[in-house]
Parts: structure tokens; sequence; C-alpha cells
């Protein structure tokens, strides 16, 4: 299984908050996105990774392919529905309510949320999971299976998910993902000394 982060992953989000005002990124797609908190549509701006849509064709040859954001499901969903818009290229998704807050207390301020890959026990093996984010802290409990990825900021030039397909290409025939993985990043081995 193959699981990929959302925002600053996939896409970028614009966020009106009133603090990017000289933000040069200007995003390609306005999506409506129902919020149940405040019972209003908002418009949701933002870009799609140069190569998305061709990462995800190529991922689904060799693996079944999910969405894991730290994203609430209604903010997120409409978003890999436009990503995926015919259904095909995303078997799995995984949300907020699916993560583990970290750090000191109850509240996400002063905390982040981590991606822990174990809630998929009974479905996969740990051994046959990659995840690719680009905050490494996302997958701090299963560094051996992480891809780390620069953050996607709008740059319409971005290759990084040409890197991914070629490291896929690379790794989609170890019988063990997880330890070819932590072969090749050592994230593991660096958090441990």
């Amino acid at each position: 299984m193959l699981l990929f982060d959302l925002d600053e992953t996939l896409i970028h989000v614009k966020r009106d908050t009133g603090q990017l005002k000289n933000d040069a990124f200007e995003p390609e797609v306005s999506l409506p996105v129902f919020d149940p908190e405040s019972g209003l549509y908002i418009k949701t701006l933002f870009s799609v990774r140069p190569y998305a849509r061709k990462c995800l064709e190529f991922a689904n040859k060799y693996f079944e392919v999910g969405i894991f954001t730290a994203g609430n499901s209604w903010f997120a969903d409409p978003i890999i529905s436009y990503l995926d818009p015919k259904g095909t290229l995303i078997q799995h998704r995984y949300f907020r309510q699916h993560t583990s807050l970290l750090g000191s207390g109850d509240t996400e301020e002063g905390s982040f949320l981590a991606k822990d890959l174990t809630i998929l026990k009974g479905e996969v093996s740990l051994d046959d999971i990659l995840i690719i984010d680009n905050n490494i802290y996302s997958f701090a409990f299963n560094l051996e299976n992480g891809i780390p990825v620069n953050d996607y900021l709008g740059n319409k030039n971005d290759k990084a998910l040409l890197q991914v397909m070629n490291y896929l290409n690379y790794i989609k025939d170890f019988e063990n993902l997880r330890v070819e993985n932590e072969k090749v990043y050592e994230l593991k081995m660096i958090f441990d000394t």
C-alpha cells in the first residue's frame, strides 16, 4: 500500500488568513467545500502539484493507493475527489480522525498530528506500506515506512513527484518495502543515533 499526504505533498492550499497578502502563490483550482462546523460553503483555492495525477496513475500499477491527511474529512474529501474524479486512483482515505495527537496537552497548540500506520493492522502488514509526506514528524511512529518529499508551495516547475516515481519503480519489487526503504533513507537509524 502506498499512502500520500495531501496538503503540501500533492496540493497546496491558499489559506485566507490575512497574513499572506504578499504571497505570490496563485492557485489554479477553486472548489466550494461545505464546512459543517459553520454551516457554510467556503471557497477552497489550491494548486495540484505537477505530475500528481501521473504519479497516482503510476503508483496504481504496483500498489493500492491511499491518501492519509491530517485534514478533516469534510475539507479533504472534495479535494481528493477532484484529484480522482473517476474514483479509480485512490482506493483508501484516512483523515484527521485517524491520526494521533502528540505533544503537550489535549489541544493542537504546541502539539502535532502523527499518522500511525499501525491503524492498518489487519488490513496490511507494515512491511507492505510506504507513506509519502512532506513532514517527517507525520510518520514519526513509522520512520522506516516514510518517503520524505520537499514541501509543495505552488511552484509550477516542481519535479519532486517525478523523483518519487523513479523511486517507486526501484522499490516496487522488494518483498519487504519497509526494510528496503530504511536502507535508502536511514531515517530510523538517524533518529536512533
